[in-house]
């Protein structure tokens, strides 16, 4: 802090205006006493606006008068306690001094944060086990996070982001906390993992849930990868699976986390300078373009032609080479099998295989080899029923040729199959058939297939039951496993996607009798089963970059032989299956970090405020709320197109504000608007018309951010929000907050926020000693207009700051003409409650005490700050500090004086009433008995003394 506090002492706004700061540390901080007291000499953190973040469990223990633990945030182990009466005193006695600490309630701020998905503005650190395998992206499939504490290094690691499965780097793996009691998720395969009850799992739906609040049936959010062979290659790849609908080479992801931008795939190749396409590790990698990459694997004895045997070979080997080669890359061994041809290619094909059909041997060569082959069936059933006799029509002249089973095959491709002779074939070519797609399906729907069997007819049923599931199973399996979900009412709609051999669900649940046991049969390995407590265990915690959350493995399989991996294609909607000789397959799930979050990284303001008073009806009677509710409009439509216009100084804040859009707009000039329409700040009036005004900019606000999420869609971080749960389109996750606009309003001549008028007339000291008056002017015309205003009254006015005790002024205007310094504590705080009602961020509301005000007064607003659930409070006493920025006509120096004194006596006492050991007659420093005499307590062993007053 005191780095940032010299650091904003020489960078300063133009040169002149003073930095501002904001300091917060949560109440079970080892070091809060010294953070509470760090500026009571007022001279030291001079930028900095301090805050404490109390919890409802502190503030609990102070109206029970208990004791609470402090945490050591590295560890996370109990290092002390505190009696919380005490450290609640001392930052009374701290704010009423000089304005600091203010309070931050932290559990009522994340109640009432929209976008908690995307982390909490306060965080507690669950954590997981030592033996938790992390999903790391560097070669090393995973690594338990023991390991990783014990290695010290940041390390890439898989996580989920912006929709899909994506690596960031996991940095200070570390022991959190030693004996925590742990409990176990046993997944729906056997698999489990262990973790403490408050640590959260990602769900399939991306929401959050903590691990004590798991069921039976959750689905979590999947982690899948697994080896491919590429058969044209010969060579083994990680492929893992983004929750997307789509796969990725794992190198890719690895290489694009290293250098830090996504990999060209037109251009660029991540090369394998092992050439071990399952070694991922960075250093085995390397990103280089097609032809380095090419030349890399011709070289040395890589090279087929290495030695240039070619040439040595007899005429009989050349010709035994060139049938070998041709039926190991004939079909679909062939790179080029499938590849669909272009015009030009075929142009090409067309002309050489003209000028071959000109030489009449090779015409007749090719005669010889064709004669009557174009019915005639070579391959066998195999691995099918028997089939007692194959019927083929013929499409020409329509004579059934009766086939042995030994010469009929399925799915035979050449289409002589339908025509009883070659002669019947060149016949039909002659009518204009066109080989196209269509004409293929038509031919081959010629086709009869008539089949029987010995086998009995309840076999057959069987067989047909069996293989319906198997299939409905396996398109699940497939939706499961690319991200792609579904239930009872969205399997029929995703039918388009898998067009071959989809049932529809009414016939899932006739085999399976219910769909829900139809979905728990497909789910694979990320289905809550149970949740156990496991025992007492040392628990460790990372933090991940951006997305604050990791994947963990949970189980590795190895398979033997043949094997089918079956990967499903969004953008085609088809099913493609690999093919693999050695298939391992790991899988996992998906868990918020362990790391503690204190505010959402890189979010920034963007503010904008309404002047209320502008919007006073000329009769004064009320507002204009037509005209109010177009300007709400425009400023919120306005604020959004700031975001797009506004250029960040780091890409990490641009990121974040358009993740969450986030706009804040309040208002300002509210007390000089209860001034014109003749309501009293102070009053059940007051709070109404704040509640009512608020409300209405709220309200407007939001409904013009759904309007403007239709047209331009929402905020890219909406769906697991707040919003997304209330099916509540937003273009922004917040959209009213209440800044203070101290100097906007003067600027504006108005009012700042929600906040009285500091005084009817002030003075502000400015840069270089000089000094601005200001007089209200509502004040100013309803003293001319009910014919009290003279220059003497105004003088006394100015010198006074209020307008209380004033005979001459009539008593309606001094009930309406209240300033900060007339209206007691608890209005205060009733006013910002009114406000944060209707209000999505927190407002800007400082309680302004009279110099007068007690500690004890101090107590009273910031234990109501709590009880009517406000995020936060700032008090400020007329005079607590010798340079304060507003100050009435003067300030009584003897009383502040006397005041001070009181403080130091009630600070005193307080000091001594912490020490309770030594109502029990033990030392506080050492533990000995105390003696006592003369009044005074006192310790032989150590030198400490106490003395009752």
């Amino acid at each position: 802090m005191k780095v940032f506090d010299s650091a904003t002492d020489v960078i300063k706004q133009g040169g002149k205006r003073r930095g501002a700061n904001m300091g917060v540390l949560r109440i079970d901080h080892p070091n809060i006493v010294d953070f509470i007291n760090c500026k009571a000499d007022m001279q030291t953190m001079t930028n900095f606006n301090i805050s404490v973040g109390a919890t409802d469990k502190f503030m609990e223990a102070v109206l029970n008068d208990e004791e609470y633990d402090l945490v050591n945030p590295k560890t996370q182990n109990v290092d002390g306690k505190y009696r919380a009466k005490n450290i609640f005193s001392m930052i009374v006695q701290n704010a009423w001094k000089n304005g600091d600490p203010g309070i931050m309630f932290l559990d009522e701020i994340n109640r009432k944060h929209a976008a908690k998905h995307l982390g909490d503005i306060e965080s507690t650190n669950p954590c997981v086990t030592g033996d938790s395998l992390v999903a790391v992206a560097d070669g090393r499939n995973y690594v338990p996070i023991k390991k990783l504490a014990e290695e010290g290094k940041d390390v890439p690691v898989y996580c989920y982001g912006n929709g899909e499965i994506t690596t960031r780097t996991g940095r200070n793996p570390r022991l959190t906390r030693k004996k925590a009691e742990v409990y176990e998720i046993v997944l729906n395969d056997g698999s489990a993992i262990k973790a403490t009850k408050d640590h959260k799992f990602m769900l399939r739906s991306g929401e959050y849930k903590e691990l004590q609040n798991l069921k039976k049936g959750d689905s979590l959010m999947p982690f899948n990868k697994y080896v491919y062979t590429n058969k044209k290659r010969r060579s083994n790849y990680w492929r893992v699976c983004l929750n997307n609908g789509q796969t990725r080479g794992e190198h890719f992801l690895v290489m694009e986390n290293v250098v830090g931008r996504p990999i060209n795939h037109k251009t660029e190749l991540i090369h394998h300078k092992d050439f071990d396409g399952m070694n991922n590790a960075p250093s085995n990698l390397e990103v280089m373009n097609y032809s380095k990459h090419t030349s890399i694997h011709q070289r040395g004895e890589r090279n087929v032609m290495k030695g240039k045997w070619w040439q040595d070979l007899s005429e009989e080997g050349k010709e035994s080479y060139r049938k070998k080669m041709s039926e190991a890359l004939s079909g679909k061994n062939n790179p080029r099998y499938g590849v669909k041809l272009s015009k030009k290619t075929k142009s090409k094909i067309s002309k050489t295989m003209t000028e071959k059909y000109k030489d009449p041997g090779y015409k007749e060569k090719v005669r010889l080899k064709t004669k009557e082959s174009g019915w005639k069936i070579s391959q066998t059933l195999k691995g099918r029923e028997k089939v007692e006799r194959v019927e083929i029509c013929c499409e020409q002249c329509n004579s059934v040729k009766k086939v042995l089973p030994s010469e009929y095959t399925e799915k035979k491709k050449n289409n002589d199959l339908m025509f009883c002779s070659r002669s019947c074939v060149n016949s039909y070519y002659k009518r204009g058939f066109k080989h196209d797609s269509k004409t293929k399906a038509r031919i081959k729907s010629k086709l009869r297939l008539i089949s029987s069997t010995a086998e009995a007819k309840e076999k057959k049923a069987y067989a047909a039951r069996e293989s319906f599931k198997k299939n409905a199973l396996r398109i699940a399996k497939h939706f499961e496993k690319t991200g792609v979900l579904f239930n009872e009412s969205t399997w029929d709609q995703l039918k388009n996607k898998y067009p071959e051999r989809y049932s529809y669900s009414r016939k899932i649940i006739e085999h399976f009798g219910s769909f829900d046991k139809f979905k728990q049969e497909a789910n694979y390995n990320h289905t809550v089963a149970e949740v156990n407590f496991s025992g007492i265990e040392d628990v460790y915690n990372i933090t991940v970059d951006e997305f604050h959350n990791l994947c963990y493995v949970t189980s590795d399989k190895k398979f033997e032989g043949t094997g089918v991996f079956e990967t499903f294609d969004s953008t085609k909607g088809k099913v493609k299956t690999k093919v693999f000789s050695h298939k391992r397959f790991i899988s996992g799930i998906v868990s918020k970090n362990c790391g503690e979050v204190p505010l959402l990284p890189y979010e920034s303001c963007n503010l904008g405020s309404i002047n209320l008073h502008r919007f006073v009806k000329p009769d004064r009677s009320d507002v204009d709320w037509d005209r109010l509710e177009k300007c709400i409009r425009n400023a919120t439509h306005f604020l959004d197109n700031v975001i797009d216009m506004n250029k960040a100084p780091l890409k990490q804040i641009q990121d974040m504000n358009a993740k969450t859009r986030k706009i804040g707009l309040g208002i300002m000039g509210f007390a000089d608007m209860l001034y014109e329409i003749g309501i009293a700040y102070d009053s059940d009036e007051g709070l109404a018309m704040a509640e009512k005004s608020m409300g209405f900019v709220n309200d407007i606000s939001h409904d013009e951010s759904m309007k403007l999420a239709e047209i331009r869609g929402s905020y890219p971080a909406w769906e697991g929000s707040d919003h997304h749960k209330e099916g509540k389109k937003m273009r922004n996750a917040t959209c009213t907050t209440i800044a203070p606009t101290g100097t906007v309003g003067m600027i504006a001549d108005t009012s700042g926020g929600c906040e009285p008028n500091f005084a009817i007339s002030f003075i502000k000291n400015v840069m270089d000693g000089t000094e601005l008056v200001y007089t209200n002017k509502v004040f100013e015309r309803v003293a001319r207009e009910k014919g009290f205003f003279t220059s003497e009254l105004m003088k006394k006015v100015a010198r006074a700051g209020t307008v209380q005790g004033f005979e001459e002024i009539p008593e309606d205007v001094k009930k309406v003409f209240v300033c900060a310094q007339d209206i007691t504590p608890e209005w205060h705080i009733r006013m910002q409650a009114a406000f944060q009602k209707n209000t999505d961020n927190a407002i800007s509301k400082t309680v302004n005490f009279p110099n007068n005000a007690t500690i004890d007064d101090v107590e009273q607003v910031y234990m109501l700050a709590y009880q009517l659930n406000c995020k936060g409070v700032t008090i400020y006493r007329d005079g607590c500090r010798e340079n304060q920025i507003l100050n009435i006509g003067s300030v009584n120096t003897s009383k502040k004086k006397e005041m001070e004194k009181a403080y130091e006596e009630k600070k005193e006492k307080e000091s001594l009433s912490k020490t309770d050991p030594v109502e029990e007659g033990k030392c506080p420093e050492c533990g000995s008995k105390l003696a006592k005499e003369e009044g005074c307590s006192k310790c032989y062993a150590c030198g400490f003394s106490a003395c009752s007053v």
